[in-house]
């Protein structure tokens, strides 16, 4: 398996771990950009989404609407 990323030590990840507040999600920094290009990287590369369906398509969806409103500057709706 070759080596996706490296996510730098940060006070925030270990915060977002305990709050459920993923810095992925919420986060700027390194540590937030490392684990979205990693993400990005098996999105991409190592597990490209297929036919899905059900539940499974329903939550790649949110999460993508999570990331796109995160991106834009707005508030996730829950």
């Amino acid at each position: 398996m070759p080596l996706l990323g490296q996510i730098p030590i940060e006070r925030a990840v270990a915060l977002g771990g305990d709050t459920g507040t993923p810095v992925a999600l919420a986060g700027t920094g390194p540590a937030a950009d490392a684990f979205r290009g990693i993400a990005q990287q098996v999105i991409d590369e190592i597990a490209p989404p297929t036919n899905m369906a059900g539940c499974t398509a329903r939550m790649l969806s949110m999460v993508s609407a999570a990331l796109d409103a995160r991106d834009s500057g707005q508030a996730s709706a829950s």
